[in-house]
């Protein structure tokens, strides 16, 4: 018997648990680790406050993003703004994605008898906007939503409002529990990398840090096919370039710059404060509120959608300016430090035998 090679195959969708599993994965899996950092550059009580903020933008901004895409007919994000803004800002929007998608990071954050004896409790700091900039990148799906809207069975926004209201519910908690547990602990001495804060011996701590290493593995093809899209966009449909099997030379290329791209530097906390206020707010903000803002022109201002979309275009752009503008300004003025790779000193106390051990071999090596 012949075989059917033009049978279609049956494409499997997901529902309403699966949409808002894989948003969820995609929101906790960026930035939750740095969230103890947010609360130390924001403080203990703006943070919280900025961080129920986020968490509501993220939830109108993702579903204004979708209505938007309903009212130009178009199924990507790259396609709306292309739509509604035109080519120069869709290359730019091209770019912001590539710069979103290329990072992801997540960890399971556990409490120990950890000696610091200085906790600063202060319900408000100085670097409002670098805190901010660090909870909007770690609630950036964005680029993702149209890709997950379209796996969806039965499609359509009601339910997508649905996903959107468990999805923000669920990762503000664990946001929530994650920042507040190493706050809650390190105070002041929280770092980007909130793994850094914990010895390096600490064999419970390690068994996190291999979790949080396979919890990248699980996230970062997500990510990596998102900007893959990107690049083919550019680069094929751009350009009128074209070669075979160029979806495996993108992908290859993509994970050589990322990783060559993270092993640069050190300091987790500036690339989480630089991609929140850069590309997540133009992204998770700015953009979605435009295009919905120009589809709805002939609409008046005075209506409630118009006018969140507007406040929240405002908060947008506030956030890219200061929180370009102010972390600038410190690593002219103070520099930018951060510890990577080095025990806090309290681990010296916790592990002794082991720190001299390690010396005593470094010294024996060296002779």
């Amino acid at each position: 018997m012949k075989e059917d090679h033009d049978a279609i195959i049956p494409i499997r969708q997901s529902g309403i648990a699966g949409a808002s599993y894989n948003l969820i994965n995609s929101i906790v899996g960026s930035g939750v680790i740095g969230m103890s950092y947010a609360f130390r550059q924001a403080g203990f009580g703006v943070g919280i406050i900025i961080l129920l903020l986020v968490a509501v933008l993220t939830d109108f901004s993702i579903t204004l993003l979708l209505r938007s895409g309903d009212l130009a007919k178009v199924t990507t994000y790259q396609d709306l703004v292309l739509h509604v803004m035109g080519k120069p800002v869709h290359i730019t929007t091209c770019l912001d994605f590539v710069s979103g998608s290329s990072a992801g990071v997540y960890c399971f954050v556990s409490i120990n008898q950890t000696p610091i004896k200085e906790r600063h409790w202060n319900f408000a700091d100085t670097n409002v906007a670098e805190g901010f900039g660090v909870m909007a990148f770690a609630f950036m799906c964005h680029h993702n939503s149209f890709l997950i809207y379209n796996s969806m069975e039965d499609a359509t926004l009601p339910r997508w409002r649905l996903v959107t209201t468990i999805t923000v519910f669920v990762s503000l908690a664990f946001a929530m529990s994650y920042g507040l547990a190493g706050y809650m602990v390190f105070g002041q001495s929280a770092e980007g990398d909130l793994l850094e804060n914990y010895c390096h011996y600490d064999s419970l701590i390690n068994m996190m840090r291999l979790m949080y290493a396979f919890n990248i593995m699980l996230t970062f093809p997500l990510e990596c096919l998102v900007c893959r899209q990107v690049a083919e966009i550019l680069i094929f449909k751009s350009l009128k370039f074209n070669f075979h099997n160029h979806h495996i030379i993108i992908t290859i290329v993509i994970v050589i710059c990322s990783v060559l791209i993270s092993l640069s530097t050190d300091c987790l906390g500036i690339v989480l404060e630089l991609n929140g206020t850069l590309m997540a707010s133009s992204l998770a903000y700015i953009l979605p509120s435009l295009c919905y803002i120009k589809l709805k022109s002939s609409d008046s201002w005075l209506r409630f959608d118009i006018l969140a979309a507007t406040i929240m275009l405002t908060i947008g752009i506030s956030l890219t300016i200061a929180g370009f503008l102010l972390p600038l300004r410190q690593a002219l003025t103070e520099g930018y430090k951060c510890k990577h790779g080095m025990d806090p000193d309290y681990c010296l106390k916790i592990f002794p035998k082991t720190h001299k051990n390690i010396s005593l071999l470094v010294k024996t090596v060296i002779h």
